[in-house]
């Protein structure tokens, strides 16, 4: 056992996502609750300097909530080659959310660069709180992949012009501006997947691929792919190579 999380002061509580390695031998990962609100943190448990050591954990940043920051981090983070860690939260943001399921804002996306000088403090932002339906996502309980240009993707289990998820990718500002949304397709309701609840893949072609809790031939789930398009600003193509079959699920429900 390398680390037992407590709960006492600002600790995080229940780490459900997976770990990310740094270059460093460092492990950084999540915890859903804890910390400085009892909203979720960030931590970095730091190897020990000789054989059979102790690893030393270090709470990178507690979330508040609120507007001015995320709140609840049930999945993984993703780690830039600048060094920065990125991730989601299912609450939380600027946004002014309508569905009663996100009473504390629609989620966010985050940004964690580490500090300037070994030792320093590691600095948070939100890069983008998400709106909701109709026009944008909402609850975001997967991580994000990173594209050969620094753009990150995404999934929301809510929100689109349906309310039943979306699949998102930010793109990195320029000097001085801010990170820029879209919606590369909107999940609808019956059919075709919807709630694309785990996160996503990348391929060396960039297409994108995924899974949805329910939807498909059967409505019990499917695989998902999107691929981008030939020329700048048209569409991407969903299409589903695969859709869960209900005679393995026998009668259960979904």
């Amino acid at each position: 056992m390398l680390y037992s999380f407590t709960g006492q002061n600002e600790d995080g509580v229940a780490p459900t996502s997976a770990l990310v390695r740094g270059p460093n031998g460092g492990l950084y990962g999540t915890t859903w609750m804890g910390g400085a609100a009892n909203v979720g943190t960030v931590f970095r448990l730091t190897p020990p300097a000789v054989v059979g050591g102790n690893w030393t954990e270090t709470v990178l940043h507690s979330f508040i909530g609120g507007s001015g920051d995320g709140a609840w981090v049930p999945s993984p983070l993703v780690l830039a080659p600048s060094g920065a860690l990125y991730g989601t939260t299912v609450f939380g943001g600027s946004g002014a959310c309508a569905l009663p399921e996100s009473p504390l804002g629609c989620g966010t996306v985050f940004e964690l660069k580490p500090p300037a000088v070994p030792g320093g403090d590691w600095t948070e932002s939100v890069i983008y709180s998400f709106a909701g339906p109709p026009y944008d996502g909402e609850e975001t309980y997967a991580g994000l992949v990173i594209g050969s240009n620094g753009t990150l993707y995404g999934t929301t289990i809510l929100g689109g012009t349906y309310g039943t998820g979306t699949v998102f990718e930010l793109i990195p500002p320029t000097a001085g501006a801010l990170w820029t949304e879209y919606r590369l397709t909107d999940f609808p309701t019956a059919g075709d997947p919807f709630v694309p609840w785990g996160g996503l893949v990348m391929d060396a072609k960039g297409n994108l691929y995924g899974t949805t809790l329910g939807g498909g031939t059967s409505m019990w789930g499917a695989v998902y792919e999107l691929t981008p398009p030939s020329t700048s600003g048209a569409t991407w193509t969903l299409s589903v190579p695969y859709s869960s079959s209900s005679t393995v699920c026998g009668s259960a429900s979904p």
